[in-house]
Parts: C-alpha cells; sequence; structure tokens
C-alpha cells in the first residue's frame, strides 16, 4: 500500500523529503515502486533489519504516524516511514515485524 518514505535528499530548505510509495511486502522484502505496477524504485532486505518500530515524531499538525525499520548490529539507519493513520501504522508495524522475525539469520 501506499506510504510516504522520507528519502535521502534535502529541499531548498535544508530538510530531508518525503516522497510517495507504493510499498510491497513479499517474504523477506518490502519492495517499493513509483505507482502500482510501475517501476520498482528499491527495496529493503529485512534478513538486514532488527524491527520496525513506531516513532515519536510528529509533524506540523502533530501527526505521529512514522516507523522506521532499525538494522542489525547497531549500524545506522535512516529509512523512515509514515502511514496514513493510526490502524494503517499499526498494520504495517505488526506485518513488517512477523517477516522480520521469519527472515532472521539463525
Amino acid at each position: 500500500g501506499w506510504l510516504l518514505k522520507r528519502g535521502g535528499g534535502t529541499s531548498v530548505a535544508g530538510r530531508r523529503t518525503w516522497k510517495r510509495r507504493y510499498f510491497v511486502l513479499e517474504g523477506p522484502t518490502l519492495r517499493y515502486f513509483d505507482r502500482p505496477n510501475g517501476d520498482e524504485v528499491g527495496l529493503y532486505d529485512l534478513a538486514n533489519v532488527l524491527r520496525a518500530e513506531a516513532c515519536a515524531a510528529t509533524d506540523a499538525r502533530g501527526v505521529a504516524f512514522e516507523f522506521e525499520l532499525c538494522a542489525r548490529g547497531g549500524a545506522s539507519v535512516d529509512r523512515r516511514l509514515r502511514a496514513a493513520d493510526w490502524d494503517e501504522r499499526t498494520g504495517w508495524l505488526q506485518k513488517l515485524n512477523d517477516a522480520i522475525r521469519l527472515a532472521a539469520p539463525d
């Protein structure tokens, strides 16, 4: 489904930009596209992710539907995503953490 992904680039004001991407969870891989049935833009290998967790950050309206993927081994990770609402974020966190557990190396 649709999520906002914080990009690596910055705006003119020096802030990181958010891009709307279509995400598909396929086993241990979270793929994202420019649109449904569109070109794949990137992917996350969940075997390299320790957990998905909610973030305390809020936007200008006080909305906090962000979550991030935390890397294994204490690596610095900046994979922050934003759902449209609380229920959507909860659903993504549950599905991602289930997939992360299954993808975890022994």
